[in-house]
């Protein structure tokens, strides 16, 4: 995490951060339960302008880029468990906007929560209902600031 005061109440911010996302369905078909899971793994850099309200409370807001390293679909049916690869029905590349607040201890701690929304469609290739699919994930988040 780094973060640069531009003022005594603006600054820039930005991590590296890992995030699971994606989607489970569960339910029964024809009496037999299921439970399928749509995995996405990315690695995050947001890049934020923080406000603080008072000292260590802040809001954040900005752009951030998800770089997708890997997609799993897995299916844990009683009659056929199934896990598989599908990173290649995904776009490489996710462009969200984050929203949040966080709170900076003075031991340069770090934790807040966030909401990201995508912009883009992050849909290569599945065929689903909408062919757009974007990501929307509330995400937790800590660390600690170097100084």
């Amino acid at each position: 995490m780094a973060e640069f005061k531009l003022n005594s109440s603006l600054a820039l911010y930005t991590d590296v951060s890992y995030s699971r996302q994606g989607s489970t369905n569960r339910g029964y078909n024809e009496g037999s339960p299921f439970d399928n899971r749509l995995n996405l793994d990315y690695i995050n850099l947001p890049l934020f302008i923080k406000y603080y309200l008072k000292q260590g409370l802040a809001l954040e807001l900005g752009p951030q880029l998800g770089y997708l390293m890997n997609a799993k679909y897995k299916s844990k049916q009683v009659e056929s468990p199934l896990v598989r690869d599908i990173t290649n029905d995904f776009e490489t590349l996710d462009v969200s906007l984050g929203l949040g607040a966080s709170y900076k201890t003075e031991w340069g701690f770090i934790f807040g929560l966030r909401y990201t929304f995508g912009f883009n469609s992050i849909n290569k290739s599945i065929d689903y209902e909408s062919a757009e699919l974007r990501n929307a994930v509330f995400q937790l988040h800590f660390g600690y600031l170097f100084k």
